[in-house]
């Protein structure tokens, strides 16, 4: 599991995490941090558009087809190659420890913002 760099908190998420998983998370940043050396890990700005974009067509269910629509961002997405849907046969177990983690987070709330 990757996480975004940044959190003020992110103790608290690295032990919970191993805590429910037995692996120490990895964490990245999203964006490129030149007078640090740091260069932006790209899949984290993917996945946050992708979200986003999967969140705005659920506001669509039950719409007829011919009144929904798909954002700019949507069609850049579907041009990287890849399902967004494959999952290894680990997979199902990872989505469950995804869901406890959240679980916990909801439960749990970091204290504070995260830093931008």
């Amino acid at each position: 599991m990757v996480f975004e760099d940044g959190d003020a908190d992110k103790g608290t998420l690295i032990r919970a995490v191993k805590e429910m998983t037995g692996r120490t998370p990895s964490f990245e940043s999203k964006k490129d941090i030149p007078d640090k050396g740091i260069a932006g890990f790209t899949p984290l700005q993917a996945s946050d558009i992708l979200a986003y974009e999967a969140q705005k067509q659920t506001q669509d269910l039950g719409r007829p087809i011919d009144e929904v629509t798909f954002r700019f961002p949507y069609y850049q997405l579907e041009k990287i190659p890849g399902d967004v849907r494959v999952l290894k046969a680990e997979g199902a177990e990872l989505m469950d420890t995804a869901l406890k983690v959240f679980k916990y987070f909801n439960d749990n709330p970091l204290g504070g913002g995260t830093v931008q």
